[in-house]
């Protein structure tokens, strides 16, 4: 339930709105609003909204009902964590669970660089990712709504997604750029009632859903244990939640 801006780095050191790292093992980040993260230096040095570092690869930290937008750094022609700007950066450990998150990168890097809505690195080893939104509609550089460097057999489920790019393709994984939402579907498994729809916002400061559009987004998500509440403490469909950090009415 915390609001979390204005995080600057101009050196070496990553920037970061929340970061997990050492051992730790459970736990849940939920209901935050995280925004203006950035790194300036010229280097190429990174920025992550959420950055997930714990070296635990079972029953790991939950993400779940974060906004995060306006995530940047100068931009630089890598995709590790130092490298550039990215909403939800999960870099190491594994178990991690990651639902009903909306992401918005819609502030553009200094210099293109490479940019993603979440990032997963080679060391992870396992994940499940579901219900949310990874929206970059950043209009310079390489941007992906999600890039993963480890194989797809790290995931234990990952579906009811949406997946916006405003660039030439949606995802990366398996050495491969993936351009369709049916590419999605080949190069990451899961994915099978996923979409691809561009989001639209209240503000670009504001993430929660207009009510006059989002139809594909609407109903679209699937129940999850525990959760029944969203970003706002609002009520969660028990049967078929929306898409994102924000249960909204169509």
């Amino acid at each position: 339930g915390n609001t979390v801006f204005g995080v600057t780095s101009s050196t070496s050191l990553t920037a970061s709105g929340i970061y997990v790292s050492g051992t730790q093992s459970g736990g849940i980040i939920s209901g935050n609003r995280i925004s203006d993260i950035k790194n300036t230096s010229t280097s190429g040095f990174g920025a992550n909204g959420i950055g997930l570092y714990s070296s635990s690869t079972t029953g790991n930290v939950t993400v779940q009902n974060n906004m995060i937008y306006d995530v940047a750094a100068y931009g630089y022609a890598g995709v590790l964590e130092a490298d550039n700007g990215y909403g939800i950066m999960i870099n190491s450990g594994g178990g991690y669970n990651v639902y009903f998150n909306t992401v918005s990168l819609s502030v553009n890097q200094t210099i293109a660089g490479i940019s993603a809505a979440i990032n997963i690195a080679s060391a992870v080893t396992a994940l499940n990712i579901r219900n949310n939104i990874f929206s970059n509609s950043q209009t310079t550089g390489t941007r992906y709504a999600i890039y993963c460097a480890a194989a797809n057999t790290i995931f234990g489920t990952i579906n009811h997604n949406d997946y916006y790019s405003a660039g030439t393709n949606l995802g990366y994984i398996a050495s491969t750029d993936r351009a369709t939402l049916a590419n999605i579907v080949t190069g990451f498994g899961g994915n099978a009632n996923s979409i691809s729809a561009l989001p639209t916002f209240t503000s670009a400061t504001d993430l929660h859903l207009t009510t006059s559009g989002n139809c594909s987004i609407n109903n679209a998500g699937t129940p999850i244990s525990g959760i029944t509440t969203d970003y706002d403490g609002d009520t969660r469909s028990l049967s078929t939640p929306d898409i994102g950090a924000d249960e909204f009415t169509f």
